[in-house]
């Protein structure tokens, strides 16, 4: 029996849209947030919609993770996610901006949406006092893929034949393969500095 690794999300009114695969996120940008908050939330990565790709979705809510310096953009995206599918409205953000007049335009204009934080994890900004925090300069390092490993991994190399690929952890899978670019990288970058 083969189990999908890809995640599917049935929305309210009986459709269901399925996510990217785990692997297929990108390791830049706001892939590593957008990995770090699906497992937080035990949701679907990159959820294809009718019109357009959410970031994060679970059953009952739509999330769109932008830095805080374009959150009036994503605000306009997940309001139009959440249109399409019915599921309540989620705004994740990370980086420094004035969280207080975020979470208050959010509050006072738009009733219903919720809005997440990254602050070294995600954290749902539910009150003033949740919103006044001192940022810090590790809340813009992104998450590691090897934080996100969901399960145990077996005592194998995920690269050998004899391996059915559906043992390996896909966290685990992107983890180790963002790490063979980061070396290949690194050794490109230090032939050209020899030569």
């Amino acid at each position: 029996m083969t189990r999908s690794l890809r995640k599917r999300v049935t929305a309210p009114d009986g459709r269901s849209y399925s996510g990217r695969w785990p692997q297929q996120i990108p390791h830049t940008g706001e892939g590593p947030f957008i990995a770090a908050l699906a497992r937080t939330v035990n949701g679907a990565c990159e959820v294809v919609l009718p019109v357009g790709r959410a970031d994060v979705a679970t059953s009952t809510t739509i999330f769109e993770v932008e830095p805080a310096a374009r959150w009036r953009a994503g605000l306009r995206q997940v309001l139009a996610y959440a249109g399409q599918t019915g599921q309540r409205p989620a705004l994740a953000l990370f980086g420094a901006a004035d969280y207080l007049k975020i979470f208050l335009f959010i509050r006072d204009r738009l009733p219903g949406t919720s809005l997440w934080v990254y602050r070294g994890h995600w954290v749902e900004v539910s009150s003033r006092a949740k919103a006044r925090f001192a940022h810090r300069p590790e809340y813009d390092v992104p998450p590691a893929f090897g934080e996100l490993a969901s399960v145990p991994l077996p005592d194998v190399h995920p690269f050998d034949s004899h391996v059915s690929p559906d043992v390996i952890d896909p966290w685990e899978r992107a983890r180790r393969a963002a790490l063979f670019e980061r070396a290949h990288l690194a050794g490109v970058e230090m032939r050209r500095a020899s030569a």
